[in-house]
This record gives C-alpha cells, sequence and structure tokens, in this order.
C-alpha cells in the first residue's frame, strides 16, 4: 500500500494599493472642471477646500477631530490655492516637473531654462526670474 500525504498548497494574498493613485486622478478631473466651470477662483478654491476637509475627516479614524464649523482655516484655504496650483502646472508643465523631480534641472530645450525654474517645499513650480 503506498501512502503519501498531499498537502494542500498554500496561496499568498497581496494587495495592491491603488487607492492614491486613483484619488490624485479623481481630485485632478474636479479641480479642472471647476476651474472650466466656475468664473470665480474664490469660489474654486473654497470648493476644494471644502472637499479636501471631508476627504480628510473620512480618513481620519473615528475620536480624533479635525478643523470644523462653518468657515475654512486660512491653512485649508492656501492648502485649496496650492492644490489648484500643482494640479494646473501637472497638467501644463508635466517634463519640465518630472525633470526637476528626476534631475533637479529642466532640459536645455525647455522653455522655462532661461526663467531658473525649480521646484519648492510644496513642490510647486516657481521660477527664480
Amino acid at each position: 500500500a503506498i501512502t503519501s500525504t498531499i498537502e494542500s498548497p498554500t496561496i499568498e494574498v497581496k494587495r495592491a494599493c491603488v487607492n492614491a493613485t486613483l484619488y490624485q486622478n479623481e481630485q485632478s478631473i474636479i479641480i479642472t472642471q471647476l476651474l472650466n466651470n466656475c468664473s470665480s477662483i474664490t469660489r474654486v478654491i473654497r470648493t476644494v477646500g471644502w472637499i479636501s476637509r471631508y476627504m480628510k475627516q473620512l480618513r481620519k479614524k473615528r475620536g480624533t477631530s479635525g478643523p470644523t464649523g462653518s468657515t475654512l482655516t486660512t491653512y485649508e484655504l492656501q492648502d485649496a490655492y496650492n492644490l489648484i496650483i500643482k494640479n494646473s502646472q501637472a497638467l501644463d508643465f508635466v517634463n519640465d516637473i518630472q525633470q526637476l523631480n528626476n534631475k533637479g534641472h529642466v532640459q536645455t530645450s525647455s522653455k522655462l531654462l532661461s526663467l531658473n525654474p525649480f521646484l519648492d517645499d510644496n513642490g510647486i513650480l516657481r521660477v527664480g526670474g
């Protein structure tokens, strides 16, 4: 009699992390639509601020609280403004931003080269003149 034991295979489950990319794409689409449909930049900034506050509250654990109330803080408004700028720059200066992130400078063929572009602490493209 032949006796052998057959072991069941072990299955390794890996979770993919796609949420951040998906969120960035959705965020970009929302900001672009707001910029195209609203005539007031103030309204766009406030709308992005409220959306950002709501998203942060959804991501936080229960029991911790962030800013609440009927008005946005100056920090939230500045953060919303920076998001709008970064979104617009990401659409128009894709190659320049990638070059600055990877190599610290733009290509010699870039139209921004003579303006001494750099990325600030918030990741916003700025020029040094």
